[in-house]
């Protein structure tokens, strides 16, 4: 997916985050069984996918913003386009850094099939309904706390985020399980 070019090179980015989540989120439900090996896999995946977040966050903003156009009311509407063309160059900016430090995401890339082959080298085999069970619980215990700290703090934004990241991974390892389970 970063090895998309032009425009398609945001879709791509968007596309191998989501990858590396989910490859994180089949990690977390063999945490215990994948021992430390595992965990440093997944060290590092969460520093690549960190690595793109902000390439993702400002074309995020783009197509939010390009959604927006079609239902604003006034004065946002007319205001919008100018917004998008600034967002849009900001968004450019960053890719062209990002590009001139790493051209064609050619170390990112590398990293990604390096973090793939340690990734089938963990030892899956350990990973039995129990352990599953035991990481899905988890995941809802974690959930759970961020529900209860937003109900004390609703007006933190961390609190927010957390919140969102907690639905993300149970969301992420529901979709692992069932999908999993599927014939």
């Amino acid at each position: 997916d970063l090895a998309r070019g032009g425009e398609e090179r945001h879709d791509g980015v968007h596309q191998a985050r989501k990858a590396l989540r989910r490859s994180r989120a089949a990690l977390a439900l063999g945490r215990k069984r994948l021992g430390n090996r595992g965990k440093r896999v997944d060290a590092d995946l969460a520093r690549l996918c960190r690595g793109l977040s902000p390439l993702r966050d400002a074309q995020a903003l783009v197509e939010t913003m390009e959604r927006l156009l079609s239902n604003a009311p006034e004065p946002l509407q007319s205001e919008l386009p100018e917004l998008i063309r600034q967002a849009r160059n900001r968004r450019d900016q960053r890719l062209a850094t990002v590009l001139n430090r790493d051209p064609g995401l050619e170390r990112r890339r590398a990293r990604i099939e390096a973090l793939a082959g340690r990734l089938a080298k963990l030892d899956w085999a350990r990973i039995d309904e129990h352990s599953v069970a035991a990481a899905m619980a988890h995941s809802e215990r974690r959930l759970g706390k961020a529900r209860e700290r937003i109900a004390l703090y609703p007006g933190e934004d961390a609190r927010w985020h957390t919140l969102r990241r907690r639905l993300r991974d149970v969301k992420q390892s529901l979709t692992l399980v069932t999908h999993d389970s599927d014939p």
